[in-house]
């Protein structure tokens, strides 16, 4: 069966296996660009989950091959840059954690090798600093939104987050001794 009749099919059927063909042949696309912009695999993964439930969300708009593969080109971009700006906002508020520390020891590190390094940092944290990191920095939500779906208070998540910020920029500036 070709990708037009596997479209065709799960378009008009919603056949879910001829979707997850499609999907197969997808994610080496997906894959590409992402790797591109991208550090870890489990980012691009991420990336590529998101991308498949927009095309699933969106099936009903989707006329045919071509503008299902023009789409996943889009999502996939759009997704990359919102995970790159929450990255950004995410480091820029680690960086201004109240912890003692030498300016020039940050600011040697650059693009790929700091957000590997704060990757790396981040699977030192405990638990709850990294739920609470997760939270609010990837999945968008304030304090009080964090707190109601941990069944805590604000002040609770708030301080949470402060202390992990601050554990965190500790752990990337004591990074730089390991990797030497």
């Amino acid at each position: 069966m070709n990708s037009d009749d596997l479209f065709e099919n799960w378009k008009k059927g919603g056949d879910i296996e001829a979707f997850s063909v499609l999907v197969a042949q997808l994610r080496k696309r997906v894959h590409a660009i992402a790797r591109r912009r991208l550090n870890g695999e489990q980012e691009i993964e991420d990336i590529f989950q998101e991308v498949v439930t927009r095309l699933l969300e969106k099936k009903a708009i989707i006329n045919d091959e071509t503008h299902f593969e023009a789409l996943a080109t889009i999502y996939t971009v759009r997704a990359i840059s919102e995970r790159r700006r929450i990255t950004s906002r995410f480091i820029a508020d680690i960086e201004e954690a109240d912890v003692p520390v030498d300016a020039g020891q940050l600011s040697e590190l650059e693009g790929k090798e700091r957000l590997a390094i704060y990757g790396e940092c981040l699977h030192l944290l405990s638990d709850s600093y990294r739920t609470v990191i997760r939270l609010i920095y990837r999945e968008g939500l304030t304090p009080a939104e964090a707190a109601k779906v941990l069944d805590t208070s604000e002040k609770q998540v708030t301080n949470l987050r402060d202390n992990a910020r601050k554990r965190l920029k500790e752990l990337v500036v004591n990074w730089r001794g390991r990797s030497a």
